[in-house]
């Protein structure tokens, strides 16, 4: 256990640190988004599982997290000097109020929220519609001895062992995460099957604009097969490039058509690209760690990265 009396870090650290450290610009931007995700409960906040101060926690799991100076558990224990148990009782107790703050917050931002911070450039084609563009993204995993588990993990794209995560972005910037899962599964078939369709069905239902419910159209690549299913799911609707058919050239309006959807899917590149920035999540799924500690990892650091940078649309 750590017995100095000085804290290792403490409310005096310069943002240039924290940014190294945690990847956020600022010590007040950090302690915002603590504010944020313990929904303004100062006894959540000033929960502790070691002897650690309240700010040493929270920063001792971000910087886990953000994975560039804090690499492995141990280099934790020799930081913050705590034992691996305790060391691993602040990394599940700070996933626990993050995973909280999702299950409580909504899970996308209202229409009304959407158009407001949205550029003004996307309500010359998106006025009145409610999008979200989604993509899939790989994280790395390593070979699994059991037979069915490499089976279930084995891409044939990624050609190697992944789990595979859907990304979605709104116009205003807001990006969610969806749980990861073996990289078997074609995009098509998570698509269907993972459960974000039907969020957004219930919270198009219950976010009403003028007294009717407005579905999302979902932006996507044209590698899914998705169109009826998502139609099933309160009738939301596709947008994706056009399919050529053989050797036929696409028609003026067709070429213009995938030239537009093109254009405004590459923001949610970026927005794959962003939810990727931890290190902890780029460096993948390695023996002996949880892939339930990943799937929080990577849940958790799409919703933080919405109050760590800039909007990627």
């Amino acid at each position: 256990m750590n017995t100095s009396s000085e804290p290792i870090v403490d409310l005096t650290i310069d943002d240039d640190e924290v940014k190294r450290r945690t990847g956020f610009i600022s010590r007040d931007i950090m302690l915002i988004y603590i504010f944020i995700v313990c929904n303004g409960d100062v006894n959540v906040i000033l929960s502790r599982s070691t002897s650690l101060t309240w700010f040493e926690e929270w920063f001792a799991h971000l910087e886990y997290k953000w994975g560039r100076t804090i690499t492995r558990i141990w280099d934790g224990r020799k930081v913050f000097g705590i034992s691996r148990k305790y060391f691993h009782a602040i990394v599940r107790s700070k996933y626990r109020i993050e995973r909280s703050a999702l299950e409580s917050w909504p899970p996308y931002a209202s229409h009304s929220e959407d158009k407001e911070l949205r550029d003004p450039l996307w309500n010359v084609q998106y006025a009145d519609v409610r999008v979200m563009e989604r993509d899939m993204s790989d994280i790395g995993a390593f070979g699994f001895s059991d037979p069915d588990l490499q089976r279930l993990t084995y891409s044939k794209y990624y050609n190697g062992n992944v789990l595979k995560g859907g990304v979605g972005v709104q116009l205003c910037g807001f990006i969610v995460a969806a749980d990861l899962w073996p990289g078997g599964i074609s995009d098509s078939e998570y698509h269907r099957r993972e459960g974000y369709l039907q969020r957004q069905e219930v919270f198009a239902a219950n976010d009403l604009v003028d007294g009717e419910v407005l579905p999302f159209t979902i932006v996507l690549d044209k590698g899914y097969r998705t169109t009826q299913s998502s139609f099933h799911a309160g009738g939301q609707r596709v947008l994706q490039p056009v399919f050529a058919k053989s050797d036929r050239r696409f028609t003026r309006d067709e070429t213009l058509r995938t030239a537009s959807v093109a254009t405004d899917r590459a923001g949610n590149e970026r927005a794959v690209n962003v939810c990727k920035r931890s290190w902890y999540i780029a460096r993948g799924l390695t023996p002996n760690m949880s892939p339930k500690r990943m799937n929080d990892a990577w849940l958790t650091f799409a919703f933080q990265s919405n109050f760590m940078y800039d909007p990627v649309l």
